[in-house]
């Protein structure tokens, strides 16, 4: 094969990695994936010895080391910020295109590892990553040998760059979403809570030892976000119902009962307007059942109930026995674990009432 083929079919295998790369960094929403797979995928095809990615801090004056992948631990990657004018990073970032620097260890703008000399690394090729004409922090990559990078190898380098940056940002805004819809359901739940002086901080506790169970039993991360989001809007629909049955110090009377029972069918009618909470409806609507059958307002049982709604249950009736209440003092913790005990397979799931315990008990050792 002549040279000027073997150089194409180098090309095309270079671009072919790139866009299989980019294809999984693209796929995630979750900055700390992102920055994995972009050092992986550059390690593996720019051949690089070490690779850091550097983030701008929020008022722009530090560049931020996020991630670092090579030769050496990542806490042994330099300083964990450096000045966002500094060195070849702070030119990289300020011109806003790649850098090659053939030696480090000869190069003056290359002041803020004294440790290269053991490490053995001399080649650096630095890229800025750019989302819209706003510069967000550089990816560096590294190699033993001297002069190492080649002007061809920014345009590479630079690819991923693109595709990284393009992904940082889909993730940091979905975090900021999630953190935005995580400070709305909270604020929702304070209403609730508000509203009866004897459940002030309920929903923030179930929620709590809901998430404990949801760990326990190995739950997908997607999964454990909706039982959290279900913990805290569980009694949304409580809204409504006049403070004297909540507050009532005596037994609750018929009448009084079937106005209880129905706050699981109002929060869920009230989930169910909010199109981005559609998928807490089965919970919240079911929380109340027994894994036995004699539960409001469905009488389902055993696994007709959403494992979601088992969880609530669980956690639910330990915060309303250890807690005060209008028509009875507080449980101790040992009394309403012995609870939980007595009506395990009747009242609630037994393999959710051995995850509790078993959470509860790896918190206090």
């Amino acid at each position: 094969m002549s040279k000027g083929k073997k150089d194409l079919q180098k090309k095309l295998n270079t671009l072919l990695a790139v866009w299989k790369v980019n294809q999984a960094i693209t796929s995630t929403l979750k900055t700390s994936r992102v920055l994995s797979q972009t050092m992986d995928a550059v390690t593996d095809v720019m051949k690089a010895d070490a690779v850091t990615i550097r983030l701008l801090s929020r008022d722009k004056k530090r560049l931020v080391l996020k991630a670092g992948k090579g030769i050496v631990k990542e806490h042994r990657l330099g300083k964990r910020s450096i000045r966002a004018d500094d060195g070849v990073a702070g030119e990289t970032l300020s011109k806003n295109r790649p850098t090659i620097s053939g030696n480090i260890l000869k190069d003056k703008r290359y002041t803020y590892f004294p440790w290269l000399k053991r490490e053995k690394l001399r080649s650096l090729l630095c890229v800025p990553l750019t989302f819209k004409d706003r510069r967000i922090g550089v990816l560096s990559i590294y190699n033993k040998k001297p002069s190492f990078y080649k002007k061809e190898d920014r345009e590479t380098v630079t690819m991923f760059a693109n595709q990284a940056t393009i992904a940082l940002e889909n993730a940091r805004l979905f975090e900021e979403l999630h953190k935005n819809y995580l400070s709305t359901i909270k604020t929702l739940a304070a209403i609730i809570d508000l509203k009866d002086k004897y459940t002030r901080g309920h929903s923030e506790k179930v929620s709590y030892y809901s998430l404990l169970m949801a760990k326990e039993l190995g739950l997908s991360q997607r999964r454990q976000e909706l039982i959290q989001y279900a913990a805290f809007l569980h009694d949304i629909g409580k809204v409504g119902i006049n403070l004297a049955i909540l507050q009532k110090p005596g037994p609750l009377n018929a009448r009084e009962w079937v106005v209880i029972h129905q706050h699981p069918l109002n929060g869920s009618a009230v989930i169910k307007q909010l199109g981005f909470l559609r998928e807490l409806v089965p919970i919240i609507l079911h929380h109340h059942e027994r894994y036995d059958g004699k539960g409001y307002p469905a009488k389902k049982k055993n696994n007709e109930i959403p494992l979601g709604a088992r969880i609530l249950a669980v956690a639910d009736a330990f915060d309303a026995m250890t807690s005060t209440r209008a028509y009875r003092p507080a449980l101790s913790k040992k009394k309403a674990i012995e609870e939980l005990e007595r009506n395990k397979g009747t009242q609630f799931d037994p393999l959710v009432v051995d995850a509790f315990l078993s959470a509860i008990a790896k918190k206090r050792k």
